[in-house]
């Protein structure tokens, strides 16, 4: 029998070809951490190829830009020289100890996984540790908060080598999952060696006292028992979460200004105001401290327009950084919409066509399409954090797939070849949704990017984009105004940060409510 090279499917599904070159009947697809059997190495195309058991499978480009296939590691963890860590904000796996190396894939909040005790690595500014699926950050040494895995006590021990599962995931959490009580108890367990401040006592406050101050998570924020970065991590506050404060709680340590609530303390901002985690809610602006006067993050990058009174623009969690690529190709576009007041909106409506009662008349996402000869173009998610929700085939046909983050439901519409994925699976940045092709708009020569807050509202995806994606879509679409509806009677509306927020199935707004 020859040789073979065990090989994991990386973060994104990698296509399974009739014979090694890019011509070749596609087969179907390899899910991330499914596992091959290599038996063959040959290079074309621009691509390394191994043959396998159904067909063929690019490992990588042959620059060794983009890697797909990962050889799987065999690593013995020493009874002896084990530790146990559980994931406590999304991680990558990386083929080595840096930065520069392969992302394989991530861990999942609340995953666990066995380490050798004897590779803790300093690299590019991180603690790594080896684990049977390749090396994790367990935290930064120049940032006290970011920590990203934290130490079990009495871990298991576990001997591991190539996983028999098809899945990495399934592989470390199976490695760990014995003795739940324990891990329960252990759950907030973390380095002994730092002595954590003891929880102050919500309980003894004043009957009389209410909690008045009320803020919004604008991104993940780590609960802790005490006001200050040695505090024990006790949990997390989701994007968009509402809570409510005690008033007279505002602490400063650390270079951060802290609030007490229900659950344990939180930082809202660092006290140089130039980074914001707590947004203010239906209380008003931020609160006057010895540090200054708050001023929102998204005052500095907006203002944004309002029309609504029941939801402010400013107050969006994520606003500049949900987003942190776009998800096509900007070159290869042969035609754009933009979300809101768009021409073709106006138009369609004008024709007695309805598609758009569910979003106030208006164009709900911004839309990029390919031309005949473009060719295929795939579909990233763009977005960290995310899970996978549900793929439909109905109302943004052919394909529609759904993935929440935080408070954001993100619609990748009208897609070819959606990539396979499992309710709850993790979507990264360059999570790889499917393909647009030429077929015309009906079909599948576009993508239709909506993003949906909380359920109700449609956001403008161009304010939830890293400045320098939102610029580089804005300065390839001009001029606006062969974008956005405007005649002698209609002037709102008609560039593209100044779009309103749509409520679901509200009644008509815009030009098309005259």
């Amino acid at each position: 029998m020859a040789d073979t090279t065990t090989y994991l499917v990386g973060d994104q599904q990698v296509r399974v070809r009739a014979y090694p070159t890019l011509r070749a009947a596609h087969v179907r697809w390899l899910n991330p951490g499914e596992q091959i059997e290599g038996t063959a190495r040959i290079e074309a195309d621009g691509y390394v190829w191994w043959q396998h058991s159904e067909g063929w499978s690019a490992e990588k480009s042959s620059d060794g830009a983009e890697t797909y296939l990962f050889e799987a590691q065999e690593t013995t963890v020493d009874p002896a020289q084990s530790k146990k860590f559980k994931v406590d904000s999304q991680v990558r796996i990386r083929a080595g100890a840096s930065l520069n190396a392969a992302h394989v894939r991530w861990l999942d909040p609340g995953s666990q996984v066995i380490v050798n005790a004897d590779s803790r690595t300093e690299a590019d500014g991180y603690v790594w540790w080896q684990h049977s699926a390749g090396w994790s950050a367990e935290k930064s040494l120049t940032e006290a908060d970011e920590i990203y895995m934290i130490e079990l006590q009495a871990p298991t021990v576990v001997t591991s080598s190539k996983p028999a599962d098809s899945s990495i995931n399934t592989a470390i959490k199976d490695a760990a999952t014995e003795n739940a009580q324990e891990n329960t108890e252990q759950d907030n367990t973390s380095d002994t060696q730092n002595s954590t401040p003891t929880k102050p006592t919500t309980a003894t406050k004043p009957a009389e006292e209410v909690k008045k101050t009320v803020y919004t998570a604008s991104q993940q924020v780590r609960i802790r028992s005490a006001p200050s970065l040695n505090g024990e991590h006790e949990g997390w506050i989701m994007p968009g979460t509402v809570i409510e404060v005690f008033s007279d709680s505002q602490t400063i340590a650390d270079g951060y200004v802290w609030w007490e609530h229900a659950d344990g303390w939180s930082a809202e901002r660092n006290t140089d105001n130039t980074t914001f985690f707590l947004t203010a809610g239906a209380s008003g602006g931020l609160i006057d401290s010895a540090a200054g006067t708050g001023d929102s993050k998204a005052a500095k990058i907006g203002p944004y327009t309002n029309y609504r009174d029941d939801i402010d623009i400013n107050s969006l969690p994520n606003l500049d950084t949900l987003f942190k690529k776009i998800p096509f190709e900007l070159a290869r576009a042969a035609f754009w919409q933009y979300y809101g007041n768009n021409r073709f909106s106006q138009k369609i409506w004008s024709q007695g066509k309805r598609w758009y009662s569910y979003c106030q008349s208006l164009h709900a996402g911004i839309d990029f399409g390919v031309g005949q000869n473009t060719g295929s173009v795939p579909v990233i998610a763009g977005i960290e954090g995310g899970t996978f929700s549900k793929h439909i085939t109905n109302y943004y046909a052919p394909n529609g797939l759904f993935v929440n983050v935080g408070p954001y439901t993100i619609i990748y519409g009208h897609i070819d070849n959606p990539r396979s994925f499992n309710k709850g699976d993790a979507i990264g940045v360059d999570t790889v949704m499917g393909d647009i092709t030429f077929g015309g708009w009906s079909s599948t020569n576009h993508l239709h990017l909506e993003v949906r807050y909380r359920g109700a509202y449609l956001v403008n995806p161009l304010l939830l984009m890293a400045p320098e994606v939102r610029e580089a879509v804005m300065a390839r679409f001009k001029p606006y105004t062969q974008y956005f509806y405007s005649d002698s009677t209609w002037d709102q509306w008609i560039t593209p940060l100044d779009q309103p927020i749509i409520r679901l199935s509200d009644p008509v707004i815009g030009p098309n409510s005259r």
